[in-house]
């Protein structure tokens, strides 16, 4: 469960299949692992990268009332709306 690079493959694949909600849910589980909430800075490439994955998700479930969520970098403005572990 602690294997980022393992969420993220589910959450690719997920994706890939149309399974947005899924692919979400994984996303966020990604990063919430990585540490990946908050202002960027140098060296988060990887965490940035992700956060642009989870925007393509939502826009596939037309959840554009969280794309200012995305912007900001806030997990926990995702909490009760997809089920993920913010922390481990």
């Amino acid at each position: 469960p602690r294997y980022v690079r393992g969420w993220l493959n589910l959450a690719i694949a997920q994706g890939n299949l149309g399974q947005h909600e899924e692919a979400a849910r994984c996303y966020l589980q990604t990063l919430a692992l990585l540490g990946g909430g908050g202002e960027p800075g140098p060296g988060d490439g990887p965490v940035r990268q992700v956060w642009g994955y989870l925007r393509m998700a939502l826009a596939g479930l037309e959840r554009w009332d969280l794309m200012p969520a995305v912007g900001g970098r806030r997990l926990e403005d995702f909490e009760g709306q997809f089920d993920f572990v913010i922390d481990l």
